[in-house]
């Protein structure tokens, strides 16, 4: 729990706002003055607004964390007809960071890890060449959802005028979360998914109480869709839907078979969408492409899953993290420390502070508290405290808690409007008899603004000033710059994100972004494309200092072997570039490939792809070997084996030592060229160097027989 005195407008603003609630009384007329309808359309026009300001002023212009980064260039692509798009050469000018190549296919399409429900979405703000305008009309969108289950809630326990102000207050309460702010300003999934919640279990009440067919295509949609933007929450939020289904009124069974058919046929579009995304992106039906990623990019194998055991929890994305709280694997007690850390992060997001996550509690308590089980009433806001449970339960099974500054506990953000409805329901229903319901509602409403103030205030500044406190791209800076078309070299994974067009090439009137990797690679990119004018992109992360400067690729007769991360495959050992002070390393950074430690008799093989320009090329490798390792490198072009050289670590010397290869031809002409190194079995796993790196290979560089000249 966060405590400071605001410091800057925006929390003052707040502060004002909510006691102004507290202090005078007329405020509680907005709760019943005028029409439900005009209410809610300032309602959301105010949260469209306010996103937008959180856009400009938070986000200070575009996404910022990587996942963000990500879901904008799927939904580029998507725009432009791709989930997935061919890799062009050279494919490590591309690949990086959350993008994976279908490597169960022809491994010669990239694509993004993230599911496509809200790429798709986010694409027509691509279309329409405005892809920030989607989260604040998205904040549209969530406010009318939250106005739509809260009167599905509450029409059967309260009376019409509670059931008035208590919409009111639910979407008051929407407007003023800073959570939901953030999550319909960043491109980030959630925002969505807390809309297609409350539609879905709104939809499920209308259907449960009479309603036709047309509330359970509405929820077969929502709920679709929900599982094909976050699968987890989808099926998290399954059986609760399925419980408001199954207590129908007066419903005959053939009426309910035929709706519940009617729902399943509205979700398969969605459906199919999913699984289209994950074959074009693992190359094969059934597989995920998140589970692949991390496969190829992370270890150890299987690291990535959902469940308990040990090996769960990715070393190289999420080392931090795993060395603290899971050092041992993902159990029991593990889980409870991450859902413990989700909650207490989750305190302030409903509420925009911890110590009012304390009305949410007191909600579900008397939801469940009286008239008895088999009552009808109250139904509504027991089906609500089961939804926020079976989020809880959901997303226990995963290690990583995923909380940030700003997104708050984001995995639970998909039940914010959820809660809403539950404290409103709470608020009127129980509202003390010489406050009245709609003072009642202004007070909630006023300690939520103050709460803001003093409480949530602060990690929504840490995150506007994380990593330089700006975007890593922006295109308004090239124009600035009066660059209009060339190759524009960036130097961050966010960055690359934010700019980079699929299947867009440098011309005089278009620019290319792709990544800076400051050897022979960028110079074969730069010819590929024709020689075009070119830039440095280089945004610092410690200051937010950019400049933008030309740039002209040198000869180069090097390759570093840390940018040929991510693996195509990796089968019992992994390849990560990581840091080291070897002294023969190049760059202070090699990609190291170990064994797993868990069977060390069991093979242990490495795909890298090379790049195809490469062909009628013979270059060496420069390798670091741990004390008695034993390794085959093995040159494949087209699948082909073209030559195989062995490698070992003299048994005597206590560190790496850097040496090169003997040289290996590439046939001319060869499309795809893949070096595999295998590491053979030797006895006992490697021990850690003194350096903390894991006993294999090193590999430091790949030199070319004859520099890539520049005429």
């Amino acid at each position: 729990m966060t405590f400071g005195l605001p410091r800057e407008l925006a929390p003052w603003i707040a502060l004002a706002s909510g006691v102004a609630c507290l202090a005078f009384p007329k405020v509680r007329l907005a709760f019943v003055a005028g029409s439900r309808r005009a209410f809610i359309l300032v309602a959301a026009a105010v949260a469209a607004f306010l996103s937008g300001l959180y856009v400009a002023f938070y986000l200070r212009g575009g996404p910022r964390i990587i996942d963000a980064t990500t879901y904008f260039l799927e939904a580029r692509a998507l725009s432009d007809g791709y989930l997935a798009w061919p890799a062009p050469e050279p494919s490590q000018a591309t690949m990086g960071r959350f993008l994976v190549r279908d490597a169960l296919g022809g491994g010669d399409h990239i694509a993004g890890i993230f599911p496509p429900g809200y790429p798709a979405l986010l694409a027509l703000g691509f279309s329409f060449g405005a892809p920030m305008v989607v989260g604040p009309l998205l904040a549209v969108a969530v406010t009318y959802a939250t106005a739509f289950l809260a009167d599905a809630v509450l029409s059967e326990d309260l009376e019409p005028d509670q059931r008035e102000i208590g919409v009111r207050l639910a979407v008051a309460l929407s407007v003023v979360c800073a959570a939901l702010r953030y999550h319909t300003a960043d491109t980030m999934s959630h925002g969505l998914c807390a809309c297609l919640a409350a539609v879905a279990l709104g939809c499920a009440l209308r259907w449960r109480r009479g309603g036709g067919l047309g509330w359970a295509v509405a929820l077969g949609t929502s709920l679709g869709w929900l599982m094909c933007t976050r699968p987890v929450s989808g099926a998290a939020l399954l059986p609760v839907v399925i419980v408001a289904m199954a207590k129908t009124e007066s419903r005959n069974r053939a009426g309910a078979l035929r709706d519940a058919g009617a729902a399943l046929v509205a979700s398969l579009p969605f459906v199919a969408l999913f699984f289209a995304h994950q074959r074009a992106a693992t190359g094969a039906v059934g597989h995920s492409s998140q589970s692949l990623y991390y496969a190829t990019s992370d270890a150890p194998a299987g690291c990535f899953r959902y469940g308990f055991g040990e090996g769960i929890g990715c070393r190289f994305e999420h080392g931090d993290f795993v060395d603290r709280y899971m050092p041992n694997g993902y159990g029991p007690i593990e889980a409870l420390g991450t859902t413990g850390r989700r909650l207490a992060m989750h305190a302030i997001d409903a509420l925009n502070g911890a110590p009012l996550a304390i009305v949410l509690v007191a909600a579900v308590w008397a939801a469940w508290r009286d008239p008895s089980p088999t009552s009808q009433r109250r139904f509504g806001p027991r089906l609500l405290s089961l939804a926020i449970a079976a989020f809880v339960v959901g997303y226990a099974p995963f290690y990583f808690d995923g909380n940030y500054p700003g997104g708050g506990a984001r995995f639970f953000a998909d039940v914010l409007p959820v809660e809403h409805v539950l404290v409103a329901w709470l608020a009127v229903a129980y509202a003390p008899v010489r406050l009245g319901a709609a003072r009642s509602a202004a007070v909630v409403t006023g300690l939520s603004l103050v709460a803001f103030a003093f409480f949530a205030h602060a990690a929504h500044e840490q995150l506007r000033d994380r990593e330089g406190g700006r975007p890593m791209f922006e295109p308004s800076a090239l124009e600035t710059a009066g660059i209009r078309g060339g190759l524009v070299f960036v130097d961050t994974d966010h960055g690359f994100a934010l700019g980079h067009h699929p299947l867009e090439q440098a011309s005089p009137d278009r620019v290319e972004v792709a990544r800076f990797r400051g050897d022979a690679l960028d110079t074969l990119l730069w010819e590929a494309r024709g020689r075009p004018p070119a830039w440095r992109y280089e945004y610092s992360v410690q200051s937010g200092e950019l400049r933008i400067e030309p740039y002209a690729p040198t000869e180069s007769s090097h390759i570093e072997g840390e940018n040929l991360w991510p693996a195509v495959e990796q089968r019992g050992a992994s390849a990560l570039p990581l840091h080291t002070s070897e002294p023969c390393a190049s760059s202070g950074r090699w990609l190291v490939v170990a064994p797993e430690r868990t069977d060390p008799a069991a093979p242990a093989r490495v795909t890298l792809r090379l790049p195809a320009a490469l062909a009628g090329r013979r270059f060496s490798l420069v390798l670091a070997a741990h004390p008695g390792t034993h390794a085959h490198l093995q040159l494949f072009a087209d699948g082909a084996l073209a030559s195989s050289i062995p490698v070992e670590g003299a048994p005597a010397e206590r560190h790496r030592r850097c040496f090169e290869t003997p040289r290996l031809a590439v046939p001319p002409g060869a499309r795809r060229v893949e070096l595999v190194v295998q590491i053979v079995p030797s006895g006992p796993s490697a021990s850690p160097a003194e350096n903390g790196e894991t006993g294999g290979l090193a590999l430091d560089a790949l030199l070319l027989e004859t520099t890539l000249e520049i005429r």
